[in-house]
């Protein structure tokens, strides 16, 4: 059987990540039963590699990690770097998630010999609107940098890959740029969410988000969307009801969005 390292950046500690590792787990129950399949992760910063199964016993009981999250420095980076690209040898296939472009991760990912594949799980342009707003709020040589980085490095960046996976349509700077793409759905395993019965209300339409609140979510998406749709149908439309469940720092700019609207 051939061998598969997923790796990502996601730190087990941060608590905006729980969603992020529930959807890596969808994804791992799946390429598990095609290949022998690892997993290197973050751990309080540190590189964290795991088989499979340990990291699916991990990751289904939160109440394991308990430590604070706080990012990592520019020397942890380059530390996680070196790790990589010294147990990909051992691997045929190398699945890298989310990954931000900078001169260390490409130096490094381009020395890896196996099979790479690269899961753009945010779509490029609303990653660097993000970036451009937290620069606006609060700046920072870290934001600033990091601004820079994935507008410069980023074309550099994809075509160190074999393949471009895009959760959703891929953007044209990724078709123009990788040697080769493809377009998948998220990787979220539905055997893991109990089906409720369906409303009868032909009325209206409720739509329901349960997740930390941060912008690659795209609920002002959905809520810009409710805004088109109304302004389409008048007083044909139906009611429609967003539903939001959860916490974060994008919660403020929801709000500040409805209002506007």
């Amino acid at each position: 059987m051939k061998r598969l390292l997923f790796a990502s950046e996601v730190d087990l500690a941060d608590p905006e990540a729980v969603g992020i590792i529930k959807k890596i787990r969808g994804q791992i129950k799946v390429f598990r039963k095609y290949f022998d399949t690892y997993l290197l992760l973050s751990k309080k910063g540190e590189p964290f590699l795991a088989s499979s199964d340990d990291f699916l016993q991990i990751s289904d009981n939160t109440e394991a990690i308990k430590s604070p999250y706080t990012s990592r420095s520019i020397s942890e980076r380059i530390s996680w770097y070196k790790h990589l690209k010294k147990i990909a040898e051992e691997f045929d296939y190398i699945y890298l998630r989310s990954f931000v472009p900078d001169p260390f991760s490409i130096l490094y990912i381009r020395k890896v010999k196996a099979f790479k594949i690269l899961e753009i799980a945010t779509q490029y342009s609303a990653a660097l609107r993000e970036i451009r707003s937290r620069l606006r709020e609060h700046f920072s040589l870290k934001r600033y940098m990091a601004y820079l980085s994935s507008k410069i490095l980023f074309k550099s960046f994809i075509r160190s890959f074999d393949l471009v996976v895009c959760i959703g349509d891929c953007e044209e700077i990724i078709k123009k740029n990788s040697k080769d793409f493809l377009s998948i759905s998220n990787g979220v395993d539905v055997e893991e969410i109990p089906l409720k019965p369906c409303s009868d209300d032909k009325e209206c339409l409720y739509l329901v988000g349960v997740a930390n609140l941060s912008f690659w979510h795209g609920y002002d998406r959905i809520i810009k969307g409710m805004k088109i749709y109304y302004d389409k149908k008048k007083d044909d439309a139906k009611k429609v009801y967003f539903l939001i469940v959860g916490e974060g720092r994008k919660k403020h700019d929801l709000r500040e969005l409805v209002s506007e609207l």
